[in-house]
């Protein structure tokens, strides 16, 4: 079974979030089936798109099975740090090139910012 975003919850929304983690996605998934996710926190939620597959062994991957774990999946207009770490990593990163430019020209707020990392 794929599992794309909720076209109503996706509406104006842009954002992948694993609000239950990934311990609340797997307790969505039954025994015997493998949980393989295409999308991480911070991906763009695309209509259509999948965010995951689980797979039942034995059953044809059409095979809706009883597993959904939309719920488990939030979608928002943001990016969070809670959710996304590389998020918070870059915003660190964009602090340190723009202290750097000649306009700026701040290394000590760079180093602190590396250092943050």
């Amino acid at each position: 079974m794929v599992v794309t975003p909720d076209p109503s919850a996706a509406a104006g929304a842009r954002y992948t979030a694993g609000a239950a983690g990934p311990y609340g996605l797997l307790a969505c998934v039954p025994d015997g089936a493998t949980l393989i996710l295409h999308s991480y926190a911070g991906r763009y939620a695309i209509e259509g798109t999948a965010l995951c597959t689980v797979a039942h062994p034995g059953a044809s991957p059409s095979d809706a099975g009883d597993a959904d774990i939309r719920p488990a999946v939030a979608i928002g207009d943001t990016r969070t740090m809670q959710q996304d770490v590389s998020y918070g990593v870059r915003q660190l990163a964009d602090v340190a090139l723009r202290a750097l430019s000649p306009g700026i020209n701040d290394p000590t707020t760079a180093q602190d910012a590396i250092f943050h990392l």
